[in-house]
């Protein structure tokens, strides 16, 4: 199952609760904006009290950003009441729904099952699932319609040159840098498995011998370029994993 195909599982499950997931989305939104807004307001402050041409003092700025600041921390706190009200109403709803699912087949199919794997998964396994409700769905939601806000009012409001300006990196961080960390398709090796390659390389099974090294003689480590080449392969094989092969070690018994 897919990332896609789990997620509209998840939805699918508990969208009866999902109602007030909408008000965590606008309350991040405000909050984001918010954000946005003190920045705005101090970079145009200094720019202004600098050239002389501000129309507000500095006490009424000192409040406009204490009172976004306040307003921001209110947008954060119901942002996060709503998400994890949202969360833990659809854990709930995934427990009863991992039960439903399970009692029918009691008690032919549940003899086999163990029960500390089965409270395991009631617990532990459906809690993971309220990183995706609370700390998900809102975050990806207001990633896509926070720049374009912030886009459309600084055309409006500032210059569409400018915002033309700030599009592309806006892209760059939000649709590009995010898909650098997915796993790579499967014909790109990654750097574990390289690495996971790379430590089992020293625990393989030695190579085969020919009949001309039965002797005792070439079984020693590999001292001349004369010996044989699957002796002195199976010599540093030896070496790297720090685990002697059969033939070495049936020859100390």
């Amino acid at each position: 199952m897919t990332r896609r195909q789990l997620s509209l599982r998840l939805l699918s499950i508990t969208r009866r609760v999902l109602p007030p997931l909408a008000a965590s989305i606008v309350a991040r939104v405000v909050f984001l904006m918010i954000g946005v807004c003190l920045f705005a307001l101090g970079g145009w402050a200094v720019a202004s009290l600098a050239a002389g041409t501000s129309a507000w003092s500095i006490p009424i700025i000192i409040v406009c950003a204490v009172v976004l600041s306040l307003l921001k921390g209110g947008a954060r706190y119901l942002e996060q009441f709503a998400g994890h009200f949202v969360a833990f109403h659809c854990l709930a709803m995934l427990r009863n729904y991992f039960y439903d699912q399970l009692e029918p087949q009691a008690p032919a199919g549940t003899d086999r099952l163990d029960s500390g794997d089965i409270m395991n998964r009631v617990t532990k396994d459906v809690d993971r699932v309220e990183v995706f409700f609370a700390h998900t769905l809102a975050p990806v939601t207001t990633a896509i319609i926070v720049p374009i806000l912030t886009l459309v009012w600084m055309g409006t409001s500032v210059s569409w040159a400018v915002a033309a300006v700030l599009g592309p990196f806006l892209v760059v961080v939000g649709a590009i840098i995010p898909f650098l960390g997915r796993s790579p398709p499967s014909w790109v090796p990654s750097w574990s498995l390289l690495e996971r390659s790379f430590r089992s390389w020293g625990r393989v099974r030695p190579p085969a011998r020919p009949a001309s090294c039965a002797t005792p003689e070439a079984r020693s480590p590999p001292m001349s370029p004369t010996r044989c080449r699957a002796c002195a392969r199976s010599w540093h094989l030896a070496r790297r994993s720090d685990a002697r092969p059969r033939w070495m070690t049936s020859r100390r018994a």
